[in-house]
């Protein structure tokens, strides 16, 4: 049934293949006028997966971040889908993904053009079509800070048959069967308006969602900032080194090193504990375990 409340699900419930499907998805954001891009990324720890004991992934890091990697594949189930059928543009033409009718349409929202891309099906997954996930791989680098729509029309097995649009997705394109204050109802409504402007007619459809891609400081701003914290706290001064063992080679016992010095270099730790295993970077002072 669609959704009838103004509270998500943890799950998409237009893919529920799996948790966090489709991906990357601005399902799993809220919005945050603090960020560049107006968006936080937000995936619930019950969303992620789970190790053999059921612990799920913190999503800690990945919720600090202003929107989606801008190399993400793009994740998607289609049961039943045959990619030769339905022309899928292949790697090998990957021209065919800007064509006027080309069953995917991967769209910039803020300038209407078509990103390329090629697509196949998920070669590790033969052994269980019922998870055989559509890879979308853009072409391009995507656009720092800018939102995507992902429009999928045309989708055919291998009869050529057309496979059904879920139902949860067709009540949105038709608007009925929805609850009232269904808070994704005016996101539906942008992602279908960004498609017909693009050419593509929603009752084709059959799936499309949006995401945001991170912006430059929400991708480089931390590393950035440990770089100038580092050297702020150098100042003019080179790093402690401490020089253990120098040891000269002559060609004959290896042409390619002429000396190997083995020492120590002292610089600032952006890492919790120790740095061993599990440690994570955190974002105080250097030396510090701050969050």
């Amino acid at each position: 049934a669609p959704p009838s409340s103004a509270t998500h699900d943890t799950c998409d419930p237009i893919d529920p293949t799996a948790c966090l499907l489709p991906f990357p998805n601005d399902y799993f954001t809220v919005p945050d006028p603090a960020s560049p891009t107006g968006r936080r990324v937000q995936f619930p720890a019950d969303a992620m997966p789970a190790n053999l004991q059921g612990v799920p992934i913190d999503p800690t890091e990945w919720n600090r971040q202003d929107g989606f990697s801008p190399g993400s594949p793009i994740l998607v189930h289609v049961p039943g889908l045959d990619a030769t059928a339905t022309g899928v543009a292949p790697v090998t033409d990957v021209g065919r993904s800007l064509a006027p009718d080309a069953p995917i349409v991967l769209l910039n929202s803020a300038t209407g053009e078509r990103t390329p891309y090629w697509a196949e099906l998920d070669a590790h997954a033969t052994s269980r079509p019922d998870r055989q996930l559509l890879i979308i791989r853009p072409a391009v680098a995507l656009t720092e800070g800018a939102r995507y729509v992902v429009g999928l029309r045309g989708m055919r097995d291998r009869k050529r048959a057309l496979i059904p649009t879920p139902k949860t997705f067709k009540a949105y394109v038709t608007g009925a069967g929805l609850g009232r204050g269904d808070r994704r109802v005016p996101q539906m409504k942008r992602i279908l308006a960004d498609l017909t402007r693009a050419g593509v007619k929603r009752q084709s459809l059959y799936l499309a969602w949006d995401f945001t891609v991170a912006s430059r400081p929400g991708l480089t701003g931390r590393m950035l900032a440990i770089r100038d914290t580092a050297f702020a706290d150098l100042g003019a001064a080179a790093p402690q080194i401490s020089v253990d063992q120098v040891t000269e080679y002559t060609p004959q016992q290896d042409p390619r090193i002429a000396r190997q010095v083995v020492g120590t270099i002292g610089v600032p730790s952006y890492l919790t504990g120790d740095g061993g295993p599990g440690a994570r970077l955190h974002y105080g002072s250097p030396g510090g375990d701050g969050t």
